[in-house]
């Protein structure tokens, strides 16, 4: 039985059941842990910037805290649970390829909430005795990708009645994986990761915001002008972000959605 939470009142499709609620509200938390008594919980719940920091750590961290306690008073010995990170975690960028070992702390606000809800999540499965592992993500792309995501903002140029992409640096590359893949990694960690260990969720290659940005100018209905604004540009961007995934191919799971699927997969033209 799939089985999900969350605030929106209307429930996603696909899901045997379904429950609104607040991460904040602990006893409602506990209460339905209880009456569900989960095998496999896979933490996707937070907030992402521009949300305020205070709100970040209340949301990302203290309600990682609620869920976690609320699970463990459940008293299931065969619940494993995978709560999910962000590359942003990380503290810098220098190596070639990221590895789950890598300096953490983060370097920004929202990265350092991932961070701390990452820890905290560790800590508390060993001290508590449960099987709690971390998926670190990197870029998203694909279908749904919201607009706070580069992907998702660029996908929402290409399709709106505008004769015009503005961008900002093109130079960045990232490691981009698409969502399907994500949530095939983040499963295949929920089943046959090790307790206490980090997993990066990625494709271990990288692609430009440069190549990004063809590939949906190629493939989108309409031909539009691209240009670059100074001011999309952000300060202090990181040149190079490429993960390392050799812990989760140890799983058997290797991204198989190539960056032109899940573009054209975006502009609905697969």
């Amino acid at each position: 039985q799939l089985v999900g939470f969350d605030l929106r009142p209307d429930a996603p499709e696909g899901l045997d059941a379904y429950h609104p609620v607040d991460l904040g509200d602990g006893a409602k938390l506990r209460e339905l842990a209880e009456a569900q008594s989960p095998d496999y919980v896979i933490h996707l719940a937070g907030i992402l910037p521009p949300a305020a920091e205070p709100d970040l750590w209340r949301v990302n961290v203290a309600g990682t805290l609620n869920l976690l306690q609320a699970l463990d008073a459940a008293k299931n010995p065969a619940l494993r649970f995978v709560t999910v990170g962000s590359a942003a975690e990380y503290t810098n960028y220098s190596t070639s390829r990221i590895r789950e070992n890598h300096s953490a702390g983060g370097a920004s606000p929202y990265g350092r909430t991932k961070w701390a809800q990452s820890t905290l999540a560790l800590a508390f499965g060993a001290e508590r005795k449960m099987k709690v592992m971390v998926a670190r993500t990197f870029n998203l792309i694909g279908p749904g990708t919201p607009l706070s995501l580069v992907p998702g903002t660029l996908c929402a140029q290409f399709l709106n009645g505008e004769s015009e992409v503005k961008v900002g640096n093109l130079k960045p590359e990232r490691d981009f994986i698409d969502i399907r893949d994500a949530v095939a990694a983040y499963w295949a960690i929920c089943e046959k990761g090790t307790p206490g260990n980090i997993y990066n969720v990625c494709s271990g290659k990288t692609a430009s915001i440069k190549t990004l940005v063809e590939l949906f100018r190629k493939n989108a209905p309409v031909a539009k002008r691209v240009r670059q604004e100074a001011a999309r540009s952000r300060k202090n961007d990181f040149n190079r972000v490429c993960g390392d995934n050799r812990k989760l191919l140890a799983l058997g799971c290797r991204a198989k959605i190539s960056l032109k699927q899940s573009v054209c997969d975006m502009l609905g033209n697969a």
